[in-house]
Formats: structure tokens, sequence, C-alpha cells
């Protein structure tokens, strides 16, 4: 066989060994229950490869990631190979937030290789409680004692104690008070919601 043909032959197969064709596709965001006003915060996204090739370390992938209508761009490189049916978590350039009812995240993606392209992008419309650093509403004051913490004057809609784990410790519904009595010494994260506000309040409390 003449050696230029041989030689043609070789590039075409290692060229389409290196061809990367694969199903790159976004499964879910990850967004908190509640975000600091004024905060600077990043949300998550999972990328699921379900193949048919796996995609090699160096592969770039260029993406879109919005809040309402704030959108950042983002480049992101694989340090690693990802495999057909892995997944990897990415996460979104910071973005300051101002006090909003709801928020719209968005992101999407573009891989050169991609087989299907229908699922590269994935929004969540979701409310997001903003809290401050407890700064209380018109004449609501905090009172804590030995037994319970109290918020006086206030319209209530949930409490909410939490351990340092983020685990639930205590709660109520519409009561202007929560007790203490039954928890362990030490510091906890209290958070309340009223009524009349779509902000999330919360401060540290210790308990004894």
């Amino acid at each position: 066989m003449n050696k230029t043909i041989i030689t043609l032959l070789f590039l075409f197969t290692v060229r389409a060994g290196l061809t990367q064709n694969s199903d790159l596709d976004l499964t879910e965001i990850t967004v908190p229950d509640s975000i600091e006003e004024n905060s600077t915060v990043s949300f998550s996204a999972k990328l699921k490869n379900n193949g048919p090739d796996s995609v090699q370390t160096g592969t770039q992938l260029t993406f879109q990631w919005s809040v309402n209508t704030d959108t950042i761009p983002a480049n992101f490189t694989l340090d690693t190979t990802f495999y057909t049916g892995d997944s990897i978590e990415l996460f979104s350039p910071p973005f300051s937030l101002s006090p909003s009812d709801s928020l719209t995240i968005c992101v999407s993606f573009n891989f050169q290789n991609d087989t299907v392209t229908s699922n590269n992008e994935i929004c969540d419309s979701t409310k997001v409680y903003l809290y401050n650093n407890f700064v209380l509403p018109g004449n609501v004051k905090f009172i804590q004692t030995r037994s319970q913490i109290i918020l006086q004057n206030a319209r209530v809609s949930e409490l909410r104690i939490y351990n340092l784990n983020g685990q639930i410790v205590g709660s109520t519904n519409g009561a202007k008070a929560i007790r203490t009595d039954q928890l362990k010494n030490g510091l906890y994260i209290f958070t309340a919601r009223f009524r009349d506000s779509d902000k999330f309040y919360r401060r540290k409390v210790f308990i004894r």
C-alpha cells in the first residue's frame, strides 16, 4: 500500500479517536433557602455526561449564568476525564443580589461536540428569602429568657432554631415565642419570618 495512503489512514484514525461526541445534560440547580440582603452569592448546577464518549481532560466548556436580568459568562476547563455516566458540580461566578421577591436563575452551556442541545439550559424560578443581620421591623423586640425566645409586638409567620450542623431543633408557626429549655447548652441559630414581609431574619443565640 502506498505510504501516503497509510499515513492518511493513520491520521484519520487518530483524529476519529480524539473526537468526543457526547450528550452533556444540565440536570439541576441548587439554590439556598435564604440569602443575606446585598450579599454576594454563588449557585451550583450539576452536569451529566450521557455518553457515548468520555470527554477528555483539558476540554473547555463555555457557560452563561444569569440571575433575573444579570448575566455573567464563565469558562470551565475539565481537570480530569469526564466519563460516561458521571456528573460534576459546577459553581457560578459570584452575583451581587438586591432584595427581590423571587429569583430566576438560569445556566446554559456550549460544547462543540454535543449530540443533544435541547438540554443545554436549565432555569429555576424560586422564592428565596432574604435576611439581614436581624434588624427587626418596626417596634418588634427580641427577648430571650432561660426557657424561651419571644418576639414582642410581632406578626410572626414562623420561628425556627437550628443547631450549628443546620438541623432544625425547634420550630413554631404563627406563635410569637419558641421554647428553648429542652435544648442543650450551646450556640444556635434563631430565625424568624413575619406575615407582612418576605425577608428572612436570623441571629446567633446562646442557650444555657
